[in-house]
């Protein structure tokens, strides 16, 4: 979802054949681009179908964490988790406050540097697409982009988002609150140690059916129709 008064360069659409709008949790809003370019809207894009994920025990294995306890995944994609200040560090304290018995998988961006962190319940995870263990994460930590959203909202996984407040182009606060309204997450938009704590009680209390997110998200038929 583009924020209102963001800015596309003008005539940049015309050169292209197709212009696929991915779906999205909430709906576009703004004024409409003119242009005669065809448009085809699509649902949400997903990296990965249900039946190439790895099955709960496959991911256990795969991250070495026991088949018997809790496992957050965590993917925040800024801070340093060796400054005590980052919401990375606190969020990982924090969650170890709340259960020594749980373990924590963070996931690291290829892109970036490597994650330089030592804890016997913590697992740093650095592959892609990370989605494809999700059958064996039990909770999530996660800020509001796109593609970490739609993943989380498609395999159900009850998720703490702490959206970026301060993006260009994409409302991520506003898409996280949909989680809030259909029942698989929690938004801390002031990240303190009260509030993160509190969010990590809240969102271990839900327990999401397998009727809140329409099935017709997960359709990519519509791919088929581009080649």
């Amino acid at each position: 979802m583009f924020k209102k008064g963001s800015r596309i360069p003008a005539g940049s659409v015309e050169f292209f054949d197709t212009v696929v709008h991915p779906g999205d949790a909430i709906q576009e809003r703004g004024e409409k681009i003119s242009h005669n370019v065809e448009e085809i809207h699509v649902p949400p894009i997903l990296l990965v179908d249900e039946h190439e994920k790895l099955t709960k025990a496959e991911s256990r294995s795969r991250l070495g964490v026991p088949d018997d306890v809790i496992v957050w995944y965590l993917q925040l994609g800024a801070g340093q988790i060796n400054d005590i200040e980052s919401e990375v560090r606190i969020t990982v304290e924090c969650i170890l406050e709340s259960d020594s018995s749980c373990y924590i998988v963070i996931g690291e961006s290829l892109l970036g540097q490597r994650i330089d962190f030592q804890h016997e319940r913590v697992r740093l995870l650095r592959d892609y697409p990370n989605s494809i263990y999700l059958n064996g994460i039990d909770y999530s930590v996660q800020a509001g982009g796109y593609n970490s959203f739609h993943e989380m909202r498609v395999s159900r996984t009850p998720t703490i988002f702490f959206p970026n407040m301060k993006t260009g182009m994409d409302d991520q606060n506003a898409r996280c609150k949909v989680a809030v309204d259909e029942g698989w997450g929690v938004v801390v938009e002031t990240r303190t140690r009260k509030n993160i704590l509190l969010s990590i009680a809240e969102v271990q209390s839900i327990n999401p059916g397998d009727d809140i997110i329409p099935d017709k998200i997960t359709d990519m038929g519509w791919v088929e129709s581009l080649l």
